[in-house]
């Protein structure tokens, strides 16, 4: 932010408001998906025959920060087509710490504005039904209704940053009823994040709920149909998330309790072997089966137990992974205002946890509906020095969330600075 805009002290509440908080300029106009929910679609390269090769313009940086790992990316356009321009990820034994942040950031060259990330535990993300009233009216009737769903006095609100968003859905509603996406989390946790992204030498624009940056990011790449619901599993190593869109609307999202390290220990549990060998055995036979024992099973401890795959050790978490799923769908449905939409069109997986062979012919069978891998760099250009560092393509659908957040147009950067 602009000293000119922003004179308050780094730690200030308001520099929270500032960043987290987006507003139209005006109380009467409608409001409308903003930076806080991601990137939108980018503008489309000026048409003509100009051949004039164009300066590469710079994205944020995406900071996508889980309990024990964090990834980072960052867009540039050259030429009218998107790049990845720089890339990095770490994974970290225990919680994140500051210098292993600034360590990061320094030996991937990255520099300027950035855009940080909540995961699905930090942003608690909720759809109220308001009923008819003008626009200036919605934010005191949100605050009012968060905080009576959070069980807090109201007078605390003070404490958490909150945005919202009308979905496009209330238009058609013969009732008039207001849905409304909204976004809530405590100020003080918007405050550490900028600070430490801050104290690594970048400048925090704005911080977004990652699991909506992700969908943003989703849409570029793949536009969705605006009648048909999509199911996202974004499976990370920590920390996963579930989210169900209708067109370019989110109507659900929340944290799960399926991620890659659950599936990792429960490997290890299973054959009694020790966890690099159970997470190689993740990475290399997945749920695909496997005709003779690899030597790793050969050794363990596992006496009698199947060891023909990983199933049966996936179990568990697999049968939580359609337990979550089915609840969730059955809890929105209710919700949807629009007929002949109430059955899941496709799933979308994301995250490290889409790298598992045969997590799509797993999900495919219950549901019966196409399942698919989202890998955001199928369809961009990536550096050749990216290229040669490490196998950006293989692990591009666990950068979906990062690339998400670096997906922001400047318009929206410019108004995250100032509003009335």
């Amino acid at each position: 932010m602009s000293q000119e805009k922003s004179p308050e002290k780094p730690g200030d509440p308001q520099l929270v408001k500032d960043i987290f908080e987006r507003r139209q300029k005006t109380p009467e106009a409608a409001k409308k998906i903003s930076a806080l929910f991601g990137g939108s679609p980018l503008r489309q390269p000026p048409s003509g025959t100009e051949k004039k090769k164009l300066p590469r313009e710079y994205f944020p940086v995406g900071i996508d920060m889980g309990g024990s790992e964090i990834k980072i990316a960052q867009l540039a356009r050259i030429d009218g087509q998107i790049e990845l321009v720089k890339a990095a990820s770490a994974r970290f034994s225990g919680q994140i710490h500051k210098g292993a942040i600034r360590q990061l950031v320094s030996e991937g060259g990255f520099k300027g504005e950035s855009v940080v990330g909540l995961s699905a535990k930090e942003a608690q993300i909720r759809i109220l039904s308001l009923p008819p009233m003008p626009a200036s009216e919605v934010e005191g009737a949100v605050n009012w209704q968060i905080a009576e769903d959070l069980g807090i006095d109201p007078r605390k609100m003070t404490d958490f940053s909150v945005d919202y968003a009308i979905l496009s859905e209330s238009d058609k509603a013969s009732s008039r009823e207001k849905k409304v996406l909204v976004a809530v989390v405590r100020k003080d946790v918007v405050m550490g994040k900028i600070q430490e992204i801050g104290e690594a030498g970048l400048d925090v624009i704005a911080v977004e709920p990652g699991p909506l940056a992700l969908f943003a990011g989703v849409c570029h790449f793949l536009p969705p149909d605006e009648t048909k619901l999509t199911l996202f599993l974004d499976i990370g190593y920590d920390i996963s998330s579930l989210s169900i869109a209708l067109g370019q609307d989110i109507y659900l999202v929340g944290d799960i309790t399926t991620t890659g390290n659950l599936m990792t220990e429960a490997i290890k549990d299973y054959f009694q072997i020790d966890y690099g060998d159970a997470e190689e055995l993740k990475r290399q036979y997945g749920l695909e089966d496997w005709t003779s024992a690899p030597a790793i099973i050969a050794k363990s401890q596992a006496g009698s137990r199947d060891i023909s795959s990983l199933r049966p050790a996936l179990a568990s978490g697999l049968e939580n992974l359609i337990v979550d799923i089915e609840h969730s769908y059955k809890s929105l449905s209710n919700q949807l205002v629009r007929s002949g939409t109430g059955d899941l069109s496709r799933i979308i997986i994301c995250g490290g946890g889409a790298k598992l062979k045969g997590i799509e012919s797993f999900l495919r069978g219950p549901f019966n509906i196409p399942v698919e891998v989202f890998n955001p760099l199928n369809n961009i250009l990536i550096d050749d020095e990216l290229i040669s560092r490490f196998d950006i393509k293989e692990a591009g659908s666990g950068f979906g969330t990062a690339i998400g957040l670096s997906l922001r147009r400047k318009e929206e950067d410019e108004a995250a600075k100032s509003y009335t």
